[in-house]
């Protein structure tokens, strides 16, 4: 049996997985806190250390710099000296008797939803008689990040924060503020934060409307706290992050919150929506069109998260996939894919299209074949029917087939809907195997949707990889 390893031969008896010591290894936690300081600070490390080791031993968190404050509280970048970690630190500002609370419900709502898009939480605690909780440190928030990305980047964060609050109501809570400074960004990845308004859903008249003025869905200021007023909250959010402007309009100044707050409902109920303060070239209608979607001022001809979520993914791929066709324009022949998108469920409708995303012209098709059903067709028999098509390489019956079942996807139960997912997902394959290319990647297409909606990520990777596949030119 081999010796144990000594102080001065242990180095030498780490398994070779682990990689050699480095400086940062060797480090002692003060010298790399005080590295976590000098960067941020723009300090030498000297002169970081020396701030560290002044503190006092009962003080773990030392304050760099405030980043965000409100009537409510003020939040600091911080280091902390035990973990030598960067955090943000929430001071609050409420002394009255009824603050602690108020701070253990929001710090506890938030430790229940861990969740890679909200921001976590790691302590809650009070020094000198102020409460504080202690967080994630994030970049900045949706409202600064948003300024130089692009409108798909934007969306793609949306998506993200959208992720997070399907975990919150999936908890039965309500977040009850979703803004943009309210969604802060963190390494490229959207965080939903703040949640210093979350409660359980409320139906009837709350004693006082929460929220901020602009992000307040209508039946919200009457009181009620629901899902769907997140879903208005977080549209409200997309638009405003596009357009660097209140959907609504800006409240006339020095309007009180709750003038500010009647004024921007009243704009909604009549769907008078602000001129944009900026344009985005290249940003398709059929995008906005889902954002205006989820401001319905009828919560009831608003879409739930969920569905919201899956149409605004889906328009959003389909509007990337048809840039990247049309900017490879003379390798499509015929536009195969282009065609084959366009014909999926009505959401991208070419003649409103044309002004936003330049490309050559796109060459109509008659749909005609996908609606032509004098009786409904069984789940059962679409799925068959396509199938056999991808055996005979006939990629039009295939597509028409499977477009079908598109048509159909909602009134059917989760187990036909899991059913055609399935499904869709062998036929574009089936057709791949028989070299009809072109046809497989609009299956692809539709199967990723379908596989979106029923929570089979999995799926959706491997037909997103699928459709990011180079095309043989001899067979689109």
């Amino acid at each position: 049996m081999a010796s144990p390893p000594t102080p001065t031969t242990f180095p030498a008896a780490l398994p070779s997985s682990w990689g050699p010591l480095v400086d940062e290894d060797r480090a002692l936690p003060v010298e790399r806190a005080a590295r976590l300081v000098a960067a941020r600070m723009r300090l030498a490390v000297g002169e970081a250390a020396d701030q560290l080791n002044a503190l006092p031993s009962r003080h773990r968190y030392l304050l760099l710099e405030q980043i965000a404050s409100t009537h409510r509280s003020v939040v600091y970048a911080a280091v902390d000296r035990a973990l030598v970690r960067e955090v943000a630190i929430k001071l609050h500002r409420d002394q009255d008797e009824h603050a602690p609370r108020r701070v253990m419900a929001e710090v506890r709502t938030m430790s229940e939803l861990e969740h890679p898009n909200i921001v976590r939480v790691f302590d809650v605690d009070q020094q000198d008689g102020w409460l504080y909780s202690v967080t994630e440190l994030c970049d900045q928030d949706m409202h600064e990040w948003c300024a130089e990305r692009s409108w798909a980047e934007i969306m793609d964060r949306v998506i993200e924060a959208g992720c997070g609050l399907s975990r919150v109501h999936a908890a039965g809570f309500v977040h009850g503020d979703v803004k943009p400074t309210n969604i802060l960004i963190k390494g490229g990845v959207a965080k939903l934060a703040d949640f210093g308004f979350a409660t359980k859903p409320r139906l009837g008249p709350a004693p006082y409307v929460v929220g901020t003025p602009g992000f307040i869905a209508p039946e919200v200021a009457a009181g009620e706290r629901s899902p769907s007023g997140d879903v208005f909250a977080l549209a409200a959010s997309a638009w405003a992050c596009l357009f660097e402007g209140l959907p609504f309009g800006t409240p006339p100044p020095r309007a009180t919150v709750d003038a500010a707050v009647l004024v921007s409902v009243e704009r909604a109920m009549r769907g008078e929506l602000a001129q944009p303060k900026r344009t985005r070239p290249g940003l398709p209608r059929s995008i906005v069109t889902v954002i205006e979607r989820g401001m319905h001022p009828d919560p009831s001809e608003r879409p739930s998260l969920s569905e919201w979520l899956t149409e605004l993914s889906f328009v959003l791929r389909a509007a990337e996939r048809i840039g990247r066709l049309r900017r490879s324009w003379p390798a499509v022949v015929g536009g195969t894919l282009v065609l084959g998108l366009l014909s999926i469920g009505g959401y991208l409708k070419v003649s409103s299209d044309r002004e936003q995303v330049q490309g050559p012209p796109v060459l109509e098709t008659d749909e005609e074949p996908l609606r032509k059903a004098t009786e409904p067709e069984s789940p059962k028999s679409l799925r068959s029917r396509a199938e056999q098509a991808a055996r005979d390489a006939d990629g039009d019956a295939a597509v028409a087939a499977i477009a079908k079942g598109w048509e159909r996807f909602e009134q059917w139960s989760l187990e036909e809907q899991v059913a055609l997912a399935n499904s869709a997902t062998w036929v574009a394959e089936e057709l791949e195997r028989r070299g009809r290319h072109g046809k497989a990647r609009t299956v692809w297409l539709f199967a990723a949707t379908f596989h979106r909606s029923v929570g089979q990520f999995d799926e959706v990777t491997k037909a997103d990889a699928a459709l990011n596949r180079a095309v043989p030119p001899q067979s689109r």
